[in-house]
This record gives C-alpha cells, sequence and structure tokens, in this order.
C-alpha cells in the first residue's frame, strides 16, 4: 500500500512540475502583467516638487528627467492643457485627461526645458 500512495505522489509531482515548465508562452494572465507591471523598478531623479523647485532655480537642465511629486490642485480646461499645479509654483501640463485628486502622487517624465511664465513654471511632461 506504501510503494502504491508512493507511486501516485511521485506522478502528481511529476505532472505538477510538467505544468510550471510549460513553453506556451501565448497565454498570459492579467494578474500576471500586473506583477510585471509592480516588478519594473523607476528611478526618480527628484523625489518632491522643492528638490525639483531648487532644480529648476540653480539652472539645471531637466529634459528627461523623472519628478515625483504630489497634487495639490488642477484644473482640466486649462488654455495649455490639464494643469496639474504642486506647489512652488510648478504647473505641470499635459495633453491627456488623467483622473486625479488632490493628494495623489505622481512620478512624471518631463519633456523639454519648462518655461518661467508670470512667476510659475510651465512644465510640459509624459
Amino acid at each position: 500500500m506504501k510503494k502504491v500512495s508512493l507511486y501516485i505522489c511521485l506522478i502528481a509531482i511529476i505532472l505538477i512540475l510538467s505544468g510550471c515548465y510549460s513553453e506556451n508562452k501565448d497565454v498570459t494572465t492579467f494578474d500576471n502583467k500586473q506583477e510585471q507591471t509592480v516588478a519594473k523598478t523607476i528611478v526618480v531623479d527628484y523625489s518632491s516638487s522643492k528638490s525639483f523647485a531648487k532644480a529648476l532655480k540653480n539652472n539645471e537642465e531637466v529634459d528627461g528627467k523623472i519628478v515625483r511629486f504630489l497634487v495639490k490642485e488642477y484644473d482640466v480646461k486649462s488654455y495649455l492643457g490639464m494643469e496639474i499645479k504642486a506647489g512652488d509654483n510648478l504647473s505641470f501640463i499635459t495633453k491627456k485627461d488623467l483622473e486625479l485628486v488632490p493628494g495623489d502622487c505622481l512620478s512624471v517624465t518631463i519633456n523639454g526645458e519648462p518655461k518661467k511664465e508670470n512667476d510659475r513654471w510651465i512644465i510640459d511632461f509624459n
């Protein structure tokens, strides 16, 4: 009886292991995609709106840099597009419609060098 139980366990283990190493790459589950997205690491160049404002004040080149900031407020009907205000006179601009609430944390990539307009910085991002 012990030998039969042992053989059944071995067969079950072999079947389970063969399923784990399947070569079928056409089937991807939503959960698997989510895990892949979460696993990506983003290297942030400026971890706050204050550090980014300081870089602008020091005339640093910021094109292509990644900035993380908290949304203070936003205006979807700005003449520039969607305008997201992050304090320190920073206005992040995008043509995309984002669903935001004040307090959201965004990490964005800067497109081009920001422009100063009426004591505030206009910053285009992806």
